[in-house]
């Protein structure tokens, strides 16, 4: 089975100006989940300048998941000292929305500015799909992952971006031993898995 979707704006959103790494495919398997679990609850650890939020909510439109809600977080300009200058700069926030704003992609979009742990802490929703995309090291993934998986409902999804990175990889490796969750075939550099009933 092949787990891609191109959905109606794919060509514009790969070439729209962002430094995200999210390769077409990448997007085209996110798009893919998103069309399939995004009829509630999506959340993105890691948004940057809105490409991999783009794919995912130009699926909950083609899908008309008039419901669906992408949750965005990022720490943007808070972030400086912290991440990439690049992912922290204040143009990068601005870029963000002003390319979801294009694409007529931001009612499906809440952001949240702030650390991953710290939104976590005010979380209660049951989550279909998550996706990390943020912190790259090691600790910092495992930590997105501690703080937002028991969110997961069962049946729901989790996917991590860049697990060609060894950190990455540390921790995705974690899931590969836990019977709980079920993998799906890699697409390029996204390992995702679903969550299995107990």
């Amino acid at each position: 089975m092949i787990h891609q979707l191109k959905t109606s704006q794919y060509k514009q959103i790969a070439e729209m100006q962002a430094t995200s790494g999210v390769r077409p495919i990448e997007g085209h398997f996110l798009a893919w989940l998103a069309s399939k679990w995004g009829k509630d609850t999506i959340v993105e650890i890691g948004s940057c300048e809105g490409r991999s939020a783009a794919y995912m909510a130009d699926a909950l439109h083609d899908a008309y998941f008039m419901h669906g809600q992408i949750h965005c977080v990022d720490l943007w300009d808070l972030g400086k000292g912290v991440t990439p200058s690049k992912h922290s700069s204040k143009s990068a926030e601005q870029r963000f929305y002003k390319n979801l704003n294009n694409l007529g992609l931001m009612p499906y979009i809440t952001p949240h500015k702030g650390y991953s742990s710290q939104v976590a802490r005010s979380w209660s929703a049951p989550i279909s799909l998550l996706f990390i995309d943020g912190d790259h090291t090691f600790q910092g993934c495992l930590s997105d992952y501690l703080a937002w998986n028991r969110y997961v409902r069962v049946g729901g999804v989790i996917a991590f971006h860049d697990t060609d990175q060894p950190d990455i990889n540390k921790v995705v490796s974690l899931f590969l031993k836990k019977e709980e969750w079920k993998p799906f075939p890699i697409y390029d550099r996204i390992m995702a898995f679903q969550k299995r009933d107990a």
